[in-house]
């Protein structure tokens, strides 16, 4: 009888559900909502965050690469689990060398598994990092993302530092607000973080679209290959990144490297109040150039 009970117990403890992390409490709910809105470095206690599950697309690399770019304010950039910010996802085309910048609205609405109720999409870093949050794009999106690559605050300034700057054309709002003069300015690593981060003058997404343009033109038009591996080194230290050397040697080849470059464009994602199939179609046609029936 007791062999018995021990089975029955084991048997127990596979077939009923396990008690999630995720069986918050109001208390518990209420302080990670207050520590989000705030400043807290990592706003989500350790024991709370959630483990990202869903496998990620990586099949088709060899015709491109499809990357998650975003900023956090994470202190220290090894340990990412701050806000997200400035997110984009980047289309880099093998096959022609385009490269194509999609916005991503940061405030929109999403339901993580077991959380009591929604978050907005940039604060999905701080519960379980950014393969969470690519696995959270990708759900929403159908975005095909498979590679994620992060900078903070710090580390976003040296990257622009380490390229030598980017050039940049301020309108007199920005100019004003940065204490620059308008028109074409070349921008050091501080001067843009101070310009991303501008909030009142006008769309702050198209100015991260802009600055993160400046930034791969500035990469892709390096006179060697040589060079691109030398800022290959320089900054890959410098990131917090799931892409492999294969990755950036593929990316690097098919843009910096060919004869005839490719195209830049970006947009913003249209963006209504959710994350709908209006959403996943814009997104579809504009990375991959796939149109619905």
């Amino acid at each position: 009888m007791r062999r018995l009970t021990c089975v029955l117990c084991i048997l127990l403890c596979f077939l009923l559900p396990a008690p999630a992390l995720s069986e918050w409490t109001s208390s518990q709910w209420a302080a990670v909502r207050a520590a989000l809105a705030g400043d807290a470095a990592e706003p989500v206690p350790s024991e709370l965050r959630i483990a990202s599950s869903a496998p990620l697309p990586q099949g088709e690399e060899d015709r491109g690469l499809t990357v998650l770019l975003f900023g956090c304010d994470a202190p220290d950039i090894s340990r990412n689990f701050g806000r997200a910010d400035l997110m984009l996802l980047c289309r880099v085309d093998f096959l022609t060398g385009d490269i194509r910048l999609l916005s991503l609205p940061e405030e929109a609405a999403v339901q993580l598994p077991g959380l009591p109720g929604e978050i907005m999409l940039r604060h999905v870093n701080c519960f379980g990092g950014p393969l969470l949050l690519l696995q959270t794009v990708n759900q929403y999106l159908n975005a095909g993302a498979g590679r994620y690559c992060a900078v903070n605050f710090d580390t976003f300034r040296q990257v622009v530092d380490a390229l030598g700057g980017v050039p940049m054309t301020l309108t007199a709002g920005e100019a004003q607000a940065l204490d620059l003069a308008e028109g074409e300015q070349w921008l050091t690593g501080q001067d843009a973080l101070r310009y991303v981060r501008l909030r009142r003058q006008g769309d702050g997404s198209a100015r991260a679209r802009k600055l993160m343009e400046a930034i791969a033109l500035r990469f892709t038009s390096q006179a060697s290959m040589r060079e691109v591996y030398r800022l290959m080194d320089l900054l890959l230290p410098l990131l917090d990144t799931n892409l492999t050397t294969k990755n950036l040697v593929d990316a690097a080849a098919n843009t910096a490297g060919r004869q005839e470059p490719g195209s830049f464009s970006a947009e913003s994602l249209p963006f209504d109040g959710a994350l709908d199939d209006e959403a996943r179609q814009a997104l579809r046609t504009f990375l991959y150039g796939e149109v619905s029936p």
